[in-house]
């Protein structure tokens, strides 16, 4: 077993002292019923087609958690290659097309817009994105999409309530469904042992020097704890208004992403810790190498990979896996499809699948088999 540095045992004991584990230990922050809304809330910025990795995300989402209802907000309409070039053999089990997927699913889309003739244009008219620069294609085109994704997931969680997850998050336990008793829920953005520890052969881990590194970072201003790539709220809540209120003064360079999106909510919750929910050794990272006979390793095969994911997936206590930096990852095409292959399983195999999610799983199967070449990859979600 890897020995950590009393430093990084010190700063993970320090910074998981402000989390729990369960509702349960949050106290009188959370209700004994539920209290936000069972919908899911997806984002979508730009002119691309969402990707393979968000519409898996979609799916295992929606198989674990089992919501009322799906909410889609984009701010602009899909073009027409969102449509899958599906290879012969398996035209006879689906079309092939992702917005068929979504009305089948009965999923909500929300268009968004930048002007005083859209909801959020208004919502937004006394913020900072509306003095940066000329609007470009429906968008200010100072705006990186990723950070504008920001205040977009949180102007919908106010209006809608419910369950918000990043494009590269990827639920694998309703169990998460817990923590609907609290009316705002944020996930932590340090390492959990589950990430760092090493008990057995190819058991997967991230390098002892990473994982200092990354806790060093996170606990230090004007970084911050928390993760928004995970985000649950009961509609308009104390917290989500402060936090939609400090957005309002979004810096017109977008180079203050991480204070806003993750420090600012751990540094107010410190002032408000009856208002905030912030969860640990819930949502892990999907490990960037595995340990193979005391060897830290990244450039195993892709069924090497696939092989490790059930045990990565059963990991007790896990309930979301995020899958962040793909561009350092491996094999993220074979990860994505063994994660969805898994959670159908856990479900009971695609026949226990209601009809909706049985295509919607088979689109995404036929997507990743024509893979790369596709053009859907990028995800501004």
């Amino acid at each position: 077993m890897r020995v950590r540095s009393a430093a990084l045992l010190a700063c993970i004991g320090e910074a998981h002292a402000i989390f729990v584990r369960t509702p349960d230990q949050a106290g009188t922050q959370c209700s004994t019923q539920p209290v936000v809304a069972n919908n899911l809330v997806r984002v979508w910025l730009g002119s691309r087609c969402p990707g393979q990795n968000d519409l898996v995300s979609l799916l295992m989402a929606a198989m674990m958690l089992e919501p009322d209802r799906i909410f889609f907000y984009v701010d602009h309409r899909f073009p027409n290659a969102c449509r899958i070039p599906v290879p012969p053999a398996m035209q006879a089990d689906h079309s092939g097309d992702v917005t068929d997927c979504y009305a089948k699913l009965g999923v909500e889309i929300v268009r968004i817009g930048y002007g005083m003739d859209n909801a959020f244009g208004r919502a937004t008219q006394n913020h900072t994105i509306q003095r940066i620069g000329k609007w470009a294609n429906g968008a200010p085109h100072a705006a990186v999409p990723e950070f504008l994704t920001d205040l977009v997931r949180l102007y919908a969680l106010r209006q809608v309530g419910g369950f918000y997850f990043d494009s590269d998050v990827f639920v694998t336990s309703p169990e998460l469904r817990q923590w609907r008793r609290c009316p705002a829920v944020l996930s932590a953005a340090l390492p959990s042992r589950y990430d760092t520890e090493v008990s057995e052969t190819a058991l997967p881990a991230e390098p002892a020097e990473l994982d200092q590194a990354k806790c060093d970072v996170a606990t230090r201003p004007p970084n911050g704890l928390n993760n928004g790539g995970m985000f649950m709220a009961a509609g308009s809540t104390t917290f989500g208004d402060a936090w939609w209120q400090h957005y309002r003064s979004y810096p017109a360079d977008w180079q203050q992403w991480h204070p806003y999106c993750c420090y600012w909510p751990h540094s107010w919750r410190s002032r408000h810790p009856n208002d905030l929910v912030a969860m640990t050794d819930v949502m892990h990272m999907f490990p960037y190498a595995f340990t193979v006979d005391g060897v830290t390793q990244r450039n195993l095969s892709g069924s090497t990979v696939a092989q490790q994911i059930p045990r990565i997936l059963r990991r007790s206590g896990t309930h979301m896996l995020h899958m962040t930096n793909t561009k350092k990852r491996v094999h993220v095409m074979d990860t994505v499809r063994g994660m969805l292959d898994w959670a159908v399983d856990n479900r009971g195999g695609i026949d226990a699948l209601r009809p909706a999610l049985q295509q919607c799983v088979r689109t995404a199967q036929a997507w990743m088999t024509v893979g790369n070449g596709t053009g859907h990859r990028k995800h501004h979600g």
